[in-house]
């Protein structure tokens, strides 16, 4: 009896009690379930990251390890020529060692003036070693003061270009200057310098009628002329003035006009 009893109750109490634990299963099941995705979901994110973290490191290390070149400018990327008779070529010699751990390219030269002529380049330059670029003036195409760039293009992913500024000065045909530049010492507070501009025999040495420039402005130079064989004897007067300008402005150039046009000028700079 007490057993039957006992099934009887267990039956039901176990099917009085079975809707509301069905809901409540059912709403845990729920719960567990969006809980077990959600779980899941955040899984496969953070796993993705993880992938990608990783992925990155890897590329970044293949990177640091890749064999590249690097291009490393042996000098100054400025080349000053000087005064020179402009019916001469005048060539730059660029030279650039390769700093890296692989091969540096040579891509190419690009130049900004048809007064610029290519002579020649490496297309490679191996480890440690060293490669020249030659890049000319050409004859005839430049008179006076002058300031030309070209660029060098290496496969360096930190120096694509490689800038170069030649700078000089090309007397024209038949002019010779001696000295061929002016130099004025810093300690000066005025300063007087002669030259002389030695004239071809096949141009007139008449001294009238010449005439001079010098481009920095509010400055006194006074040039004074005398013959001088089948030349000029040239003496200049600096002011204070002019000096001070030329410490602060950097070198200059004094500008001579000859009767055929011809424009011959004279370096001047300051120590």
């Amino acid at each position: 009896m007490s057993r039957r009893i006992g099934h009887g109750c267990g039956a039901v109490c176990s099917a009085g009690a079975t809707p509301h634990r069905q809901r409540l299963g059912a709403r845990r099941r729920e719960r567990c379930g969006a809980g077990s995705r959600a779980h899941h979901g955040r899984g496969c994110v953070s796993t993705v990251r993880k992938t990608f973290f990783i992925l990155l490191c890897f590329a970044c290390r293949m990177a640091e390890g890749a064999e590249t070149g690097r291009a490393v400018l042996i000098g100054t990327n400025v080349v000053s020529l000087g005064t020179y008779p402009s019916t001469e070529d005048r060539t730059v010699h660029v030279k650039i060692r390769n700093g890296g751990t692989g091969e540096l390219k040579i891509e190419g030269v690009v130049l900004t003036c048809d007064c610029l002529r290519i002579d020649g380049y490496p297309p490679s330059i191996g480890v440690g070693l060293t490669g020249e670029v030659a890049v000319t003036i050409k004859k005839s195409e430049i008179a006076g003061a002058f300031r030309r760039v070209f660029h060098v293009r290496t496969d360096d992913p930190a120096k694509r270009l490689i800038t170069m500024t030649v700078e000089g000065i090309a007397t024209p045909p038949g002019f010779r200057i001696v000295p061929d530049r002016i130099t004025l010492q810093a300690s000066e507070t005025t300063a007087k310098r002669r030259f002389l501009i030695a004239v071809d025999e096949t141009l007139s040495s008449d001294i009238t009628g010449l005439s001079w420039r010098f481009p920095l402005e509010g400055t006194d130079v006074c040039p004074r002329l005398s013959k001088s064989g089948h030349g000029f004897l040239v003496e200049v007067a600096f002011s204070a003035a002019a000096i001070e300008r030329l410490k602060k402005n950097g070198p200059s150039v004094l500008t001579f006009k000859y009767h055929n046009g011809a424009e011959v000028p004279i370096p001047v700079c300051c120590e």
